[in-house]
């Protein structure tokens, strides 16, 4: 009977570890995230990316997993040469399924990238929801290729040289943009 009680007191320690591990997020520090992983993910300060860093944020390759990324209402800043070129990509998905993207009420910035949001290749099941999310000064605010069910809202765009881009992508729906 204690053999059992312990077997029960260990088995309810491990789930108890495993519960609490699903419900703190992971947190972003630094450029150059890489998400291939289910779970939470939130950003906890801003971001400002070199020039040797390609992304500030990549999901990639998470096939029917649920991520959830919150910019909790933080900046995240692409490396401007002295050219005045952008060089790197702020949230880039690629082969990515189940992912939502949200801000607080407080809202997040994209600056200063080539592209801001890429979603490139087999993404599915993507929804992007802005709550104030401004995405400015980039060559390319948002692109959408070779994507399907993706969902955009609430999204500013300010001073980009292209706002959205979308290609060969099926179920896309683009809502409520630059009205905040």
């Amino acid at each position: 009977m204690f053999r059992n009680a312990m077997k029960f007191l260990a088995l309810s320690v491990i789930l108890t570890a495993g519960a609490a591990n699903a419900t703190n997020p992971v947190e972003i520090d630094h450029c150059n995230f890489n998400i291939s992983q289910p779970g939470h993910y939130k950003v906890v300060a801003d971001l400002q990316c070199a020039q040797n860093e390609p992304y500030a944020i990549r999901i990639s390759n998470t096939q029917n997993s649920e991520v959830d990324l919150d910019l909790n209402g933080h900046r995240l800043r692409g490396f401007v040469g002295s050219n005045g070129f952008q060089y790197t990509i702020g949230l880039f998905l690629h082969n990515a399924r189940r992912v939502e993207i949200k801000s607080d009420r407080n809202g997040a910035e994209l600056r200063g990238f080539q592209t801001a949001i890429q979603l490139w290749d087999q993404n599915r099941d993507v929804e992007i929801e802005g709550r104030k999310i401004l995405v400015r000064d980039s060559a390319s605010g948002l692109q959408i290729r070779n994507s399907r069910d993706v969902t955009v809202r609430r999204m500013r765009f300010q001073n980009n040289r292209v706002d959205q881009l979308t290609q060969n992508s099926q179920e896309v729906t683009v809502s409520d943009l630059n009205d905040l």
